[in-house]
C-alpha cells in the first residue's frame, strides 16, 4: 500500500501535527468545492479515518481496487478536505496517494495543486504521484519543490525531477 517503509509513522505524524488553528488569519477562498460524493465513497473515506486499522485498511483497499472509478471522488474529497485538521491532512494524503496509484492522467490538476499543499507529507506524496502518473508536463512544478522548506520533500523532488528529465 504505502511507498515509504515508515507509512505508519507518516500517518502518525500527520495525525499528531499540532497546527490545527488558523492563527487568526482568514483565508480568502475564490472557489468552494461542492460535495459531489456518493454515500458509498463518503462512507469509505470516513472509514479510512477509523481508529481500527482493519476497518481503515479495508476501506483504503476498496477505493484502491476501484481506483479508476474513484478518481472523480478522490479529486472531490481532496478539495473538500481543506481545513487544517489532522483528519483532513490524512484524507488529503490518502487521496493523493490513491490518485497516483490510479494511473489516471485526468487527476493531474489535483496532483499539481497538492504539490503546494500546506502539509509536507501531502506534498511529498504528490511528487510520488507525479512520478507514478509520468506527468512530464509537471517538470516546472517539481523543480519548484527543489526549494521546499522540508528536506524530505526536497529529496523526493530531486529524485522525481531527475526521473522526469530522463523520460
Amino acid at each position: 500500500m504505502p511507498k515509504d517503509k515508515d507509512h505508519n509513522n507518516v500517518i502518525g505524524d500527520i495525525h499528531n501535527h499540532q497546527d490545527d488553528t488558523n492563527h487568526g488569519v482568514k483565508k480568502q477562498e475564490t472557489y468552494k468545492p461542492v460535495d459531489q460524493l456518493t454515500p458509498r465513497y463518503r462512507d469509505l473515506f470516513a472509514a479510512m479515518l477509523h481508529e481500527d486499522d482493519n476497518i481503515a485498511n479495508e476501506a483504503y483497499d476498496n477505493v484502491l481496487f476501484e481506483r479508476k472509478l474513484a478518481v472523480p471522488y478522490l479529486c472531490n474529497q481532496y478539495e473538500l478536505a481543506h481545513t487544517k485538521t489532522a483528519q483532513d491532512r490524512k484524507l488529503r494524503y490518502f487521496c493523493i496517494q490513491l490518485l497516483g496509484f490510479s494511473g489516471a492522467k485526468n487527476s493531474q490538476k489535483i496532483v499539481l495543486q497538492a504539490l503546494s499543499d500546506e502539509d509536507a507529507h501531502v506534498r511529498k506524496e504528490a511528487l510520488y504521484a507525479v512520478e507514478d502518473l509520468k506527468l512530464k508536463s509537471a517538470t516546472d512544478h517539481v523543480r519548484n519543490r527543489l526549494q521546499d522548506l522540508d528536506p524530505d520533500v526536497r529529496r523526493v523532488a530531486q529524485e522525481v525531477y531527475d526521473y522526469l528529465l530522463s523520460m
